[in-house]
Order: structure tokens, then sequence, then C-alpha cells
């Protein structure tokens, strides 16, 4: 069960984490792709609306899909993502990733909540959700901090790279050591 709840728990941060990344960015991107910073402002609307869209719909997918697979399937989709957006060619490109990692990002908040009410034995529920909220206040507060680094060390494209092994390391986690809920 606490394995579980690790793989769901690095889940959510690596979410977190990457939208609160990205913040530091925008001017180094709009200078990168010769834009202007109400274009590149859309790299956070977009995915903070396309998460908006899909939080509603995320108890529905998963009670048509299951928690497991739709847990899975929304992380890989927000790795590969992460991925397309640490490529993007031109503003627009990355506006583009950045809305599908929000439809990602956005169903897996409210889905992590669903998998711990369904791993974590009720009288260990606080605890778990104590341990998930750490990890969802924790990712806003380090991000601008390790978003600074990676811009000065290395490129603004990292801070989509850097969620990639986190999300492979959390999706073969989640195949292995989640069960599917009952459809």
């Amino acid at each position: 069960m606490w394995l579980a709840l690790c793989a769901v728990i690095l889940g959510t941060f690596v979410t977190v984490l990457n939208n609160s990344l990205i913040n530091v960015a925008i001017p180094q991107m709009t200078n990168v792709f010769g834009s202007t910073t109400d274009t590149m402002q859309w790299v956070l609307t977009g995915y903070s609306l396309a998460a908006a869209i899909v939080i509603p719909l995320s108890g529905f997918l998963s009670d048509r899909f299951g928690t497991k697979k739709l847990f899975i399937i929304a992380l890989a989709g927000f790795t590969l993502s992460s991925v397309l957006c640490g490529l993007a060619w031109s503003d627009i490109s990355l506006i583009a990733f950045r809305v599908l990692q929000g439809m990602s990002g956005g169903v897996l908040s409210p889905l992590s909540m669903t998998i711990i009410y369904g791993i974590v034995p009720k009288n260990k529920i606080g605890t778990a959700l104590g341990i998930w909220g750490i990890a969802a206040m924790a990712a806003p507060a380090i991000g601008p901090t390790v978003s600074g680094y990676l811009i000065d060390l290395l490129s603004w494209r990292w801070l989509f790279f850097i969620s990639v092994p986190f999300g492979i390391f959390a999706v073969t986690a989640g195949i292995f050591l989640l069960k599917e809920s009952p459809l």
C-alpha cells in the first residue's frame, strides 16, 4: 500500500512541480522564440484551461476506464507532452504541447485522491493525505529555485525534460503497484 501511495504521490508531485517551474522561464522563452509576453502567457493559461476542462471529466473517465488505467494513461501523456514541450520549435508549438500537458495533468490531481481513498485503509487516510499534501505543497515551493538553476546551468528546455525520468518511474511503479478499481 505505501509503495503504491508513493507512485501516486510522485505522479502528483511531478505535475505540480512542472507547472511551478515554468513561471520563471517565461521571459527567456519569450526571447528565444522572438515572441511577446502576451503570447507566451498562453504557455501558462493554455495549461490551466485544459486542466480545468478535464478535471470534471476525471470521475467519469475513471469510472469508464478504471483508476489504474487512467492514472497510467494520464501520467504517460503528461510525460510524453513534457518531452514535446522540451522539443518545441516555436511559441505556438510550445503552447499546443502545454495544452496537451494540461489535459493529462488535470486528470491526475483528482484521480490521485480517488486512488488514495481506494488503496489506503480508512484509519490511515489522514496520514496518507497529509503526505500527499506535503508533496503537493513542496513542489511549488521548490519549483522557482530549481527553475532558476536549470535555466542558468542548462536551458529552459530542461524544465520539461526533468519531469521525464520521474514520470517514467511513476508510470512503471503504477503499472506494478496499483490495483485496478472495479468498473
